[in-house]
């Protein structure tokens, strides 16, 4: 630590050798410096900030009829369009920061640093509310001249609240344009695939499937259908086989003292004549009998009439099924008979039905097995052109809804306006915000004293003197055997007290001067400018 101290202390005794130069040195980097801080021309910033109202009043009375337009987005591209080239070159001559540019060259330089200085913030995400757009914008520029920064930021706020009227006016004109366009084309393509649509239809009529299904589940629809008709062909004959069963097992005609009366009468049968000559020829027999006896030829006739019809009533009997009946009884049709004979009846009609469905029906297969070969192609190219007829269909309805949505949208954008509310008009400070002559002043001082310093360093490396022996011993390397002393006299050491002061004086002096330079550092920058031009 003490030979750190010994060299530090060496080389300031080295370096005090050249002080006036490090003054010297000092005072010229201090104030070349100093004055260029001073003619550092001002620089004023003018700042404008407003809030951007995209909320819609009608909108949630219309959000399911009309398409609501992209606030942000129409932002983003608004604050693109008036940092574009056009915008900025209305700017440049409107503010006339245009004639500061001699040729086209330099314009387009001039045009690139208006770019760069103009600062356009605002728009981003929210920090309070997630998911949500910052609407507070800024604008904000630094010129030299005060009113011209003030100028140019409200040529850019009129240029953006202008260009997001514009933008959100005439976008809803432009999906209208081309919602038309698409609309036309579109009934076009329409129109085609209804005539190609139509006109196979009528080429293919009779291969055509069922509006509901394909060529082979039509198929095997038909089968199915048949099978089922056959299944019922053979259930009406089995049902008809048993109502015959059931007949031939009953009597057509019954005696009518067989049958309840609550039935009702039954219509008389075979026998009937027969029975009224037996009772009538009986009736004479009885009267002949009370008058004469059996041997009497009349009466013998008369029983011999009476047995033949007696044999024939009994064989009109046994041709209708009837064994035994009373003389005195007549025949009526048996209500059995005639139920299961109307049954009978009734299968046969529905079993003739079905074998005429049956008939069609296998015409119908025998058709469709017919054109099994061509039929699939059909179907498909059938399926194909169906499918691009929806499709055209769909989209053709999607796209006139689209239309009316972006007319009504129009509609409420016209009567629902974006809200610019201006927070801050576009202004500017009396004081400059640049350059910040304080630092830079002190950084000069600082600078000066350095840069004199390290001179007076470097010249003492320059021409090196030894000023104690263990200096002399180190640099050499050999022993030292002794030293001579320096005896001072007064006036020796009133001269080096004089030169300390002065050395002190030129500091303080410098130090002063930059006291002053600081306290009159914007009334000065202001005079020198104005000097100078």
């Amino acid at each position: 630590m003490q030979d750190a101290v010994k060299l530090v202390g060496a080389e300031l005794r080295s370096a005090w050798r050249y002080r006036w130069y490090a003054l010297a040195i000092a005072w010229i980097v201090c104030l070349l410096g100093w004055l260029a801080v001073y003619l550092t021309p001002d620089v004023y910033e003018a700042r404008a900030k407003f809030y951007l109202d995209a909320e819609s009043a009608l909108q949630p009375f219309v959000k399911d009829l009309a398409v609501g337009m992209d606030v942000d987005k129409q932002v983003d591209l608004v604050k693109q369009v008036v940092l574009g080239r056009d915008a900025l070159l209305m700017v440049a001559q409107e503010s006339d920061l245009a004639k500061e540019a001699a040729n086209p060259i330099e314009l387009e330089a001039l045009l690139e640093r208006l770019r760069t200085s103009i600062q356009l913030s605002g728009g981003g995400p929210s920090r309070l509310f997630w998911g949500q757009r910052d609407r507070n914008f800024e604008i904000a520029y630094r010129d030299g001249d005060r009113e011209r920064a003030v100028k140019v930021v409200q040529l850019v706020l009129d240029n953006f609240i202008e260009n997001t009227l514009d933008k959100r006016s005439t976008g809803f004109q432009s999906a209208q344009v081309f919602l038309q366009q698409q609309i036309r084309q579109q009934e076009e393509r329409l129109a085609d695939a209804e005539s190609k649509l139509a006109d196979f239809k009528r080429r293919n009529i009779d291969i055509l499937p069922a509006q509901d299904g394909s060529f082979v589940g039509t198929m095997q629809s038909e089968m199915a259908g048949l099978q089922e008709l056959r299944a019922q062909q053979r259930m009406l004959e089995g049902r008809r086989g048993q109502l015959s069963a059931q007949l031939t097992s009953e009597k057509q005609f019954v005696p009518s003292s067989a049958v309840p009366a609550a039935t009702g009468g039954g219509r008389q049968a075979g026998g009937s004549e027969t029975d009224a000559a037996i009772l009538q020829a009986q009736k004479r027999l009885d009267e002949l009998l009370r008058s004469y006896t059996p041997k009497h030829p009349e009466v013998i006739a008369l029983q011999e009439n009476l047995t033949q019809l007696r044999a024939e009533r009994r064989k009109e009997l046994a041709e209708m099924g009837v064994t035994e009946m009373p003389e005195r009884d007549g025949l009526v049709a048996n209500p059995v008979y005639e139920q299961i004979r109307l049954q009978r009846n009734q299968v046969d009609v529905e079993l003739a039905a079905v074998r005429g469905r049956i008939a069609d029906r296998t015409a119908r297969v025998s058709q469709l097995r017919s054109q099994m070969e061509t039929a699939p192609e059909v179907e498909a190219e059938l399926k194909k052109l169906t499918r691009d007829y929806d499709v055209l269909r769909d989209r053709y309805g999607e796209l006139l809804q689209q239309l009316e949505s972006a007319k009504l949208s129009e509609r409420v954008g016209q009567t629902d306006q974006v809200d610019f509310s201006i927070l801050d008009p576009p202004a500017a400070l009396a004081s400059p915000v640049a350059p910040p002559r304080l630092p830079l002043l002190l950084g000069v001082l600082v600078a000066g004293l350095g840069a004199g310093a390290a001179a007076a360093w470097a010249m003492s490396k320059l021409n090196p003197v030894f000023d104690s022996l263990s200096a002399l011993r180190s640099a050499t390397g050999l022993p030292v055997l002794g030293a001579v002393s320096v005896t001072w006299l007064d006036r020796r050491r009133a001269r080096r007290r004089t030169e300390a002061l002065r050395v002190a004086v030129a500091g303080a002096v410098l130090v002063a001067l930059f006291v002053g330079v600081v306290v009159a550092r914007d009334a000065g920058s202001r005079l020198l400018t104005g000097i100078t031009g």
